[in-house]
Protein backbone atom coordinates (compact mmCIF):
# COMPACT_ATOMS: atom_id res chain seq x y z
CA UNK A 1 0.00 0.00 0.00
CA UNK A 2 0.99 3.53 -0.87
CA UNK A 3 0.69 5.40 2.35
CA UNK A 4 0.90 9.32 0.82
CA UNK A 5 4.29 10.22 1.82
CA UNK A 6 7.84 8.86 0.32
CA UNK A 7 6.97 7.20 -2.93
CA UNK A 8 7.72 7.49 -6.35
CA UNK A 9 5.15 6.45 -8.75
CA UNK A 10 5.63 5.50 -12.29
CA UNK A 11 3.30 7.90 -14.69
CA UNK A 12 1.88 4.79 -16.40
CA UNK A 13 0.63 3.07 -13.63
CA UNK A 14 -1.58 6.81 -12.37
CA UNK A 15 -2.97 6.48 -15.67
CA UNK A 16 -3.85 3.29 -16.29
CA UNK A 17 -5.43 3.12 -12.66
CA UNK A 18 -8.00 6.18 -13.86
CA UNK A 19 -5.72 8.81 -12.34
CA UNK A 20 -5.76 10.63 -8.99
CA UNK A 21 -9.65 10.98 -8.18
CA UNK A 22 -11.50 13.49 -5.32
CA UNK A 23 -14.01 11.28 -4.25
CA UNK A 24 -12.52 10.03 -1.18
CA UNK A 25 -10.43 12.26 1.58
CA UNK A 26 -7.33 9.54 1.12
CA UNK A 27 -6.21 8.99 -2.22
CA UNK A 28 -3.16 7.59 -1.61
CA UNK A 29 -5.22 4.90 -0.94
CA UNK A 30 -7.54 4.72 -3.25
CA UNK A 31 -5.21 5.21 -5.91
CA UNK A 32 -3.36 2.22 -4.52
CA UNK A 33 -5.88 -0.08 -4.35
CA UNK A 34 -6.94 0.94 -8.09
CA UNK A 35 -3.32 0.44 -9.28
CA UNK A 36 -3.03 -3.20 -7.96
CA UNK A 37 -6.02 -3.99 -8.87
CA UNK A 38 -5.05 -3.57 -12.80
CA UNK A 39 -1.77 -5.86 -12.34
CA UNK A 40 0.62 -3.35 -10.83
CA UNK A 41 3.24 -4.37 -7.38
CA UNK A 42 4.27 -1.91 -4.67
CA UNK A 43 7.70 -2.17 -3.36
CA UNK A 44 8.56 -1.58 0.06
CA UNK A 45 12.18 -0.45 0.17
CA UNK A 46 13.18 -1.62 3.83
CA UNK A 47 17.13 -0.08 3.45
CA UNK A 48 15.62 3.52 2.45
CA UNK A 49 15.17 5.56 5.44
CA UNK A 50 12.49 9.23 4.58
CA UNK A 51 12.03 11.65 7.29
CA UNK A 52 8.81 12.82 8.00
CA UNK A 53 7.11 14.95 10.20
CA UNK A 54 4.54 13.28 13.04
CA UNK A 55 1.70 15.81 14.72
CA UNK A 56 3.31 17.44 16.94
CA UNK A 57 -0.36 18.51 19.35
CA UNK A 58 -3.05 16.06 19.71
CA UNK A 59 -5.82 18.26 18.26
CA UNK A 60 -3.52 17.73 15.03
CA UNK A 61 -3.10 14.08 15.93
CA UNK A 62 -7.24 13.86 16.10
CA UNK A 63 -7.59 15.55 13.35
CA UNK A 64 -5.15 13.46 11.10
CA UNK A 65 -7.07 10.68 12.50
CA UNK A 66 -10.09 11.34 11.69
CA UNK A 67 -8.77 12.09 8.38
CA UNK A 68 -8.03 8.42 7.66
CA UNK A 69 -10.26 7.01 9.33
CA UNK A 70 -12.92 8.86 7.33
CA UNK A 71 -10.95 8.01 4.06
CA UNK A 72 -10.59 4.14 4.66
CA UNK A 73 -13.87 4.07 5.03
CA UNK A 74 -14.88 5.90 2.06
CA UNK A 75 -12.31 3.65 0.18
CA UNK A 76 -13.82 0.39 1.39
CA UNK A 77 -17.35 1.40 0.39
CA UNK A 78 -15.44 2.61 -3.09
CA UNK A 79 -14.01 -0.84 -4.05
CA UNK A 80 -14.93 -3.46 -1.53
CA UNK A 81 -17.37 -5.02 -4.40
CA UNK A 82 -14.36 -4.68 -6.91
CA UNK A 83 -11.67 -5.91 -4.85
CA UNK A 84 -13.57 -9.30 -4.00
CA UNK A 85 -14.75 -9.85 -7.32
CA UNK A 86 -11.38 -9.55 -8.99
CA UNK A 87 -10.21 -13.06 -9.98
CA UNK A 88 -6.62 -12.33 -10.70
CA UNK A 89 -6.19 -11.98 -7.11
CA UNK A 90 -6.17 -14.94 -4.87
CA UNK A 91 -8.83 -15.76 -1.86
CA UNK A 92 -6.29 -15.05 0.83
CA UNK A 93 -5.34 -11.64 -1.03
CA UNK A 94 -8.96 -10.56 -1.09
CA UNK A 95 -9.55 -11.57 1.99
CA UNK A 96 -6.88 -9.56 3.34
CA UNK A 97 -7.56 -6.60 1.91
CA UNK A 98 -10.95 -6.62 2.66
CA UNK A 99 -10.04 -6.58 6.50
CA UNK A 100 -7.26 -4.00 5.63
CA UNK A 101 -9.99 -1.98 3.62
CA UNK A 102 -12.56 -2.57 7.28
CA UNK A 103 -9.60 -1.49 9.51
CA UNK A 104 -10.92 1.75 11.01
CA UNK A 105 -14.02 -0.26 12.02
CA UNK A 106 -11.95 -1.29 14.91
CA UNK A 107 -12.39 2.28 16.35
CA UNK A 108 -16.50 1.61 16.55
CA UNK A 109 -16.37 -2.41 17.68
CA UNK A 110 -13.98 -1.00 20.81
CA UNK A 111 -16.82 1.80 21.56
CA UNK A 112 -19.34 -0.85 21.23
CA UNK A 113 -17.25 -2.96 23.47
CA UNK A 114 -16.51 -0.41 26.49
CA UNK A 115 -20.10 0.37 26.17
CA UNK A 116 -21.36 -3.23 26.40
CA UNK A 117 -18.89 -3.59 29.67
CA UNK A 118 -19.92 -0.78 31.15
CA UNK A 119 -23.61 -1.90 31.35
CA UNK A 120 -22.84 -5.83 32.18
CA UNK A 121 -20.71 -4.45 35.34
CA UNK A 122 -23.48 -2.68 36.30
CA UNK A 123 -25.81 -5.83 36.52
CA UNK A 124 -25.23 -7.73 39.38
CA UNK A 125 -23.32 -10.99 38.91
CA UNK A 126 -21.46 -13.42 41.37
CA UNK A 127 -18.51 -12.41 42.24
CA UNK A 128 -16.27 -15.55 41.92
CA UNK A 129 -17.56 -16.32 38.17
CA UNK A 130 -16.63 -12.40 37.82
CA UNK A 131 -13.11 -12.85 39.23
CA UNK A 132 -12.87 -16.19 37.11
CA UNK A 133 -13.75 -13.99 34.06
CA UNK A 134 -11.94 -11.00 34.60
CA UNK A 135 -8.55 -13.09 34.97
CA UNK A 136 -9.50 -15.38 31.73
CA UNK A 137 -9.94 -12.23 29.45
CA UNK A 138 -6.94 -10.53 30.30
CA UNK A 139 -4.69 -13.30 29.92
CA UNK A 140 -5.96 -14.15 26.96
CA UNK A 141 -6.56 -10.90 25.23
CA UNK A 142 -2.38 -10.41 26.69
CA UNK A 143 -1.22 -13.64 25.02
CA UNK A 144 -3.12 -12.88 21.95
CA UNK A 145 -1.92 -9.20 21.84
CA UNK A 146 1.81 -10.34 22.19
CA UNK A 147 1.54 -12.94 19.56
CA UNK A 148 -0.05 -11.04 16.66
CA UNK A 149 2.39 -8.30 17.75
CA UNK A 150 5.20 -10.54 16.79
CA UNK A 151 4.01 -13.03 14.36
CA UNK A 152 3.20 -9.03 12.67
CA UNK A 153 6.80 -8.62 12.46
CA UNK A 154 7.97 -11.74 11.44
CA UNK A 155 4.85 -11.99 8.36
CA UNK A 156 6.15 -8.61 7.34
CA UNK A 157 9.61 -8.91 7.39
CA UNK A 158 11.64 -11.07 5.83
CA UNK A 159 14.23 -13.70 8.14
CA UNK A 160 17.11 -11.22 7.77
CA UNK A 161 15.08 -8.35 8.40
CA UNK A 162 13.77 -9.36 11.42
CA UNK A 163 17.41 -10.21 12.65
CA UNK A 164 18.01 -6.77 12.30
CA UNK A 165 15.16 -5.39 13.58
CA UNK A 166 15.85 -7.46 17.03
CA UNK A 167 19.67 -6.97 17.04
CA UNK A 168 18.30 -3.11 16.57
CA UNK A 169 16.27 -3.29 19.68
CA UNK A 170 18.87 -5.42 21.73
CA UNK A 171 17.62 -8.55 21.86
CA UNK A 172 20.01 -9.24 24.10
CA UNK A 173 17.62 -8.16 27.30
CA UNK A 174 16.34 -10.21 29.14
CA UNK A 175 12.95 -12.11 28.55
CA UNK A 176 11.16 -10.21 31.77
CA UNK A 177 12.34 -6.89 30.86
CA UNK A 178 11.14 -7.02 27.49
CA UNK A 179 7.65 -8.83 28.71
CA UNK A 180 7.56 -5.32 30.89
CA UNK A 181 8.31 -3.17 28.48
CA UNK A 182 5.82 -4.95 26.17
CA UNK A 183 2.90 -4.77 28.84
CA UNK A 184 3.68 -1.19 29.65
CA UNK A 185 3.20 -0.22 25.80
CA UNK A 186 0.38 -2.03 25.24
CA UNK A 187 -1.12 -0.50 28.20
CA UNK A 188 -0.73 3.06 26.85
CA UNK A 189 -1.61 2.26 23.34
CA UNK A 190 -4.86 0.63 24.33
CA UNK A 191 -5.25 4.08 26.63
CA UNK A 192 -4.88 5.90 24.08
CA UNK A 193 -6.62 4.49 21.29
CA UNK A 194 -9.53 3.84 23.20
CA UNK A 195 -10.17 7.32 23.94
CA UNK A 196 -9.97 8.37 20.29
CA UNK A 197 -12.62 5.76 19.97
CA UNK A 198 -15.61 8.30 19.73
CA UNK A 199 -13.63 10.50 17.25
CA UNK A 200 -12.37 7.64 15.17
CA UNK A 201 -15.69 5.53 15.25
CA UNK A 202 -17.65 9.19 14.15
CA UNK A 203 -15.35 9.85 11.48
CA UNK A 204 -15.75 6.01 10.21
CA UNK A 205 -19.77 6.25 10.27
CA UNK A 206 -19.21 9.91 8.26
CA UNK A 207 -17.33 8.02 6.00
CA UNK A 208 -19.55 4.80 5.41
CA UNK A 209 -22.38 7.61 4.68
CA UNK A 210 -20.93 10.25 2.66
CA UNK A 211 -18.76 10.62 -0.53
CA UNK A 212 -16.81 13.13 -0.30
CA UNK A 213 -15.89 15.79 2.82
CA UNK A 214 -13.51 18.77 3.36
CA UNK A 215 -9.83 17.96 3.54
CA UNK A 216 -8.07 19.24 6.63
CA UNK A 217 -4.36 19.07 6.16
CA UNK A 218 -2.46 17.85 8.82
CA UNK A 219 -0.29 21.17 9.95
CA UNK A 220 3.42 20.76 9.39
CA UNK A 221 5.91 23.11 11.74
CA UNK A 222 9.57 21.96 9.89
CA UNK A 223 9.95 20.30 13.17
CA UNK A 224 12.84 19.04 11.39
CA UNK A 225 14.65 21.65 11.14
CA UNK A 226 14.59 23.25 14.71
CA UNK A 227 18.02 23.80 15.33
CA UNK A 228 17.73 26.42 12.22
CA UNK A 229 14.93 28.20 13.61
CA UNK A 230 13.91 29.85 16.81
CA UNK A 231 11.59 28.02 19.01
CA UNK A 232 9.29 31.29 18.88
CA UNK A 233 8.74 30.76 15.15
CA UNK A 234 7.32 26.99 15.57
CA UNK A 235 5.35 28.14 18.10
CA UNK A 236 3.55 30.77 16.13
CA UNK A 237 2.98 28.78 13.96
CA UNK A 238 1.24 26.12 16.60
CA UNK A 239 -0.69 29.34 17.36
CA UNK A 240 -1.62 30.11 14.03
CA UNK A 241 -2.94 26.39 13.21
CA UNK A 242 -4.54 25.74 16.67
CA UNK A 243 -8.26 25.45 17.44
CA UNK A 244 -8.99 28.82 19.19
CA UNK A 245 -12.47 27.18 20.77
CA UNK A 246 -13.18 23.73 22.88
CA UNK A 247 -15.73 21.45 20.53
CA UNK A 248 -18.10 18.98 21.39
CA UNK A 249 -15.38 16.16 20.71
CA UNK A 250 -13.69 17.76 23.46
CA UNK A 251 -16.60 18.19 26.18
CA UNK A 252 -17.13 14.55 25.48
CA UNK A 253 -13.44 13.65 26.42
CA UNK A 254 -13.78 15.19 29.48
CA UNK A 255 -16.97 13.62 30.40
CA UNK A 256 -15.78 10.31 29.82
CA UNK A 257 -12.80 10.93 31.85
CA UNK A 258 -14.61 12.05 34.48
CA UNK A 259 -17.00 8.61 34.22
CA UNK A 260 -14.21 6.51 34.05
CA UNK A 261 -12.55 8.00 36.75
CA UNK A 262 -15.58 7.93 38.85
CA UNK A 263 -16.16 3.87 37.73
CA UNK A 264 -12.53 2.73 38.63
CA UNK A 265 -12.95 4.73 41.98
CA UNK A 266 -15.84 3.09 42.42
CA UNK A 267 -15.07 -0.76 41.98
CA UNK A 268 -11.71 -0.05 44.44
CA UNK A 269 -13.53 1.29 47.44
CA UNK A 270 -17.38 0.18 46.74
CA UNK A 271 -16.72 -3.34 45.20
CA UNK A 272 -13.27 -4.79 45.41
CA UNK A 273 -10.06 -4.94 43.93
CA UNK A 274 -9.85 -8.75 43.48
CA UNK A 275 -13.45 -8.97 42.57
CA UNK A 276 -12.91 -7.01 39.40
CA UNK A 277 -9.76 -6.39 39.13
CA UNK A 278 -10.05 -6.89 34.86
CA UNK A 279 -12.46 -4.06 34.43
CA UNK A 280 -10.32 -1.97 37.03
CA UNK A 281 -7.57 -2.37 34.83
CA UNK A 282 -9.79 -1.48 32.09
CA UNK A 283 -11.22 1.19 33.39
CA UNK A 284 -8.42 2.83 35.19
CA UNK A 285 -7.19 2.49 31.11
CA UNK A 286 -9.74 4.47 29.79
CA UNK A 287 -9.56 7.21 32.58
CA UNK A 288 -5.80 7.73 32.21
CA UNK A 289 -6.22 7.81 27.99
CA UNK A 290 -9.54 10.22 28.07
CA UNK A 291 -7.36 12.42 30.59
CA UNK A 292 -4.75 12.58 28.75
CA UNK A 293 -6.19 13.78 25.48
CA UNK A 294 -8.55 15.90 27.30
CA UNK A 295 -6.33 17.58 29.22
CA UNK A 296 -3.94 18.28 26.02
CA UNK A 297 -6.51 19.58 24.29
CA UNK A 298 -7.27 22.04 26.32
CA UNK A 299 -4.00 22.46 27.22
CA UNK A 300 -3.62 24.06 23.20
CA UNK A 301 -6.95 25.72 23.60
CA UNK A 302 -5.69 27.77 26.41
CA UNK A 303 -2.20 28.74 24.96
CA UNK A 304 -3.72 29.96 21.57
CA UNK A 305 -5.58 32.90 23.19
Amino acid sequence: QFNGTAGIWRKEAILNAGGWKDDTITEDLDLSYRAQLHGYKVVFLEDVDTPAELPISINDFKSQQYRWSKGAAQTARKLIGEVLRAKQLSLFVRYHAAFHLFSSLLFLTCLLQTLLLVAIESLCVEPTILILTNIINAILMFITSYIGNSEAKRLTLNDNSHRQLDKKNNNNEHFLLKLVKFLFHFLLFISLIQAICLHNTIAVIDGLIRKKGEFKRTPKYSVETTKYQSKKSINDKKIHYQRKSIDWFALADITLAIVFILKTLHCIFFVGIWVKFGTIVLYSSLAVGYCVVSVASLLEVYTSK
